[in-house]
């Protein structure tokens, strides 16, 4: 069930940095990125520590359920939100842009993982 959870809010969260990456910061204009991080913030806080607090739930109860690629992920999601936060301050757009672009890969690899994981793990579901 944990890995259920985790995988909705990874599905979430990449359905969301696909939509980044290719609707919204191809429109974004440098005057409208303090909206764009205040929004985009909201939406994502909730999902994000979902994702983390499963995550963290699954290595330390069920280490053979979670594999160290999916945690590798996650760190490099993590290390690529600041730097994207850092970049929307900034107002540093072809940043921004870079820096979703690396989170959209880790979280489509990471939504592809989990769902291997689900799949094949009986004691997963």
């Amino acid at each position: 069930m944990i890995v259920l959870i985790n995988l909705a809010a990874t599905l979430f969260l990449t359905g969301l940095a696909w939509s980044l990456q290719f609707v919204q910061l191809e429109v974004l204009q440098p005057e409208q990125l303090a909206l764009h991080r205040r929004l985009n913030s909201r939406l994502m806080i909730a999902p994000m520590a979902i994702e983390f607090v499963t995550a963290v739930w699954l290595a330390c109860v069920e280490p053979r359920t979670l594999p160290v690629a999916a945690l590798v992920l996650w760190l490099a999601i993590a290390f690529a939100t600041l730097r994207y936060s850092h970049a929307s301050r900034a107002a540093r757009i072809a940043d921004l842009k870079f820096w979703n672009a690396l989170r959209t890969i880790c979280w489509t690899a990471r939504s592809l993982l989990l769902a291997v994981i689900l799949l094949e793990s009986p004691h997963a579901r």
